[in-house]
């Protein structure tokens, strides 16, 4: 960031209403082209941003869309594993009524 060196102007002694007006007005009018370059900058980074978080989510966008993928094949899997454990229980339970006669603890 630049900075600016303040610009001191000798006052005359004999000065009049009017020119100290001229003068402030000056004064004003120059702040308001540094305010003007600030809007500016301020604008283009605002642009700048802008495009980088659109960017962002859309990133995260596809990452959620993948996990959330492999969370319903998780899920899949459990849900399989799940059928296969009471399948089995079942089987032996058959097995167990068989053998012994009963359900062995």
């Amino acid at each position: 960031m630049k900075k600016r060196a303040a610009k001191t102007q000798k006052v005359p002694k004999n000065v009049t209403l009017d020119d100290l007006a001229r003068m402030m007005a000056e004064g004003f009018t120059e702040v308001g082209q540094s305010f003007n370059g600030v809007h500016d900058r301020i604008d283009e980074l605002d642009e700048r941003l802008s495009g980088q978080i659109e960017n962002l989510d859309e990133r995260l966008s596809g990452q959620i869309k993948i996990l959330d993928q492999k969370i319903t094949a998780v899920n899949a899997n459990v849900l399989s594993l799940h059928y296969d454990y009471k399948k089995i229980v079942s089987r032996l339970e058959n097995l167990e009524l068989r053998a012994f006669g009963s359900i062995q603890e």
